[in-house]
């Protein structure tokens, strides 16, 4: 399979193990000014240089696949022409900073033999796959709750105007609110969001935290939150917890350990095997029913999208 890189802003690298076996035909920055020097050496581990290409419009008719993972507000735009010429598009989340931006790019799938695949990595995370396994075995879910804490460092400028960035909701909360769904196997029926911009080191029109609420099919609720408040002392950048309640035990994530509560009581679970992202793609292409669906990649763009505009009125 042809495949071309667009951008660096994002999560690029999932797609990494997998490239060797295909055919890199070059790569290109999404805008002007965009550095391609961190995809370059990360390349170049795995063996492959391909051409480094002033506009990414010269990949248009010479790609099968596209990775696209450009500044926020671009990457809808950029994925929609690629659909059109029924090129497949792994692209990073949110699909689209605006529901108008999704309307459009869900035009261009209806209309396209390719799709869309979004880049909810976290998926085939070994916690998130244990914690997904281990909630099969206990009854129905009733409560979830979600976190992303991240450092927030010094963020590019595009950061600083929410209509560049779009938002913490659908750039970080979006990761917590597609694990709930996932997890609790139901889709939302009532969305509302939060968020706030205070002590943003600067950073303008950036919000800072946020928290998301839901109600879910057969009564189930969940919520969400996510911030840019981990401080730079921390030991990683980023705290992703899950907890999810169910009828028959709590299964939790946190410090990088899986525990649940059941019947036999508390204990640690062995973390189960990673899933490649990009991989379950490829075979969802050849026609297999795994990974991260189109559907699901715009159902959950358009559900962060929603809970950001609630938080903004």
């Amino acid at each position: 399979m042809r495949i071309g890189i667009i951008g660096s802003v994002g999560h690029w690298f999932y797609a990494l193990n997998e490239l060797p076996r295909h055919t890199v035909v070059g790569i290109a920055p999404g805008f002007a000014g965009e550095g391609m020097v961190a995809v370059i050496n990360q390349l170049k581990t795995k063996g492959i240089e391909p051409p480094v290409l002033e506009d990414w419009r010269a990949l248009l008719g010479e790609v099968d696949l596209i990775i696209v993972n450009t500044r926020f507000d671009l990457n809808a735009g950029i994925t929609a022409e690629f659909l059109r010429r029924d090129v497949y598009v792994f692209a990073e989340k949110p699909l689209a900073i605006t529901l108008e931006q999704l309307d459009i790019l869900e035009a261009a799938q209806k209309d396209s033999k390719a799709f869309v695949t979004a880049m909810f990595g976290i998926r085939g995370e070994p916690w998130f796959v244990t914690v997904r396994e281990a909630v099969k075995g206990l009854g129905e879910v009733r409560l979830l709750n979600g976190q992303k804490s991240y450092r927030m460092g010094n963020r590019p400028d595009y950061y600083r105007r929410m209509e560049t960035f779009g938002g913490i909701i659908p750039w970080v909360a979006i990761h917590a609110i597609d694990w709930v769904h996932v997890l609790a196997g139901a889709d939302f029926t009532a969305v509302r969001g939060l968020s706030n911009a205070d002590f943003n080191n600067g950073h303008g029109e950036m919000d800072v935290t946020s928290l998301c609420q839901f109600e879910m099919e057969g009564g189930i609720l969940a919520s969400v939150s996510a911030d840019f408040m981990r401080p730079m002392s921390s030991p990683t950048h980023d705290d992703d917890r899950v907890r999810v309640v169910c009828t028959e035990g709590v299964v939790e994530y946190m410090k990088g350990k899986v525990t649940v509560i059941d019947k036999d009581g508390e204990r640690e679970l062995p973390m189960l095997p990673a899933e490649d992202v990009f991989e379950q793609m490829l075979r969802r292409i050849s026609g297999e029913n795994v990974g991260v669906s189109p559907e699901d990649s715009f159902y959950i763009t358009r559900v962060a999208l929603m809970a950001r505009d609630d938080a903004m009125k």
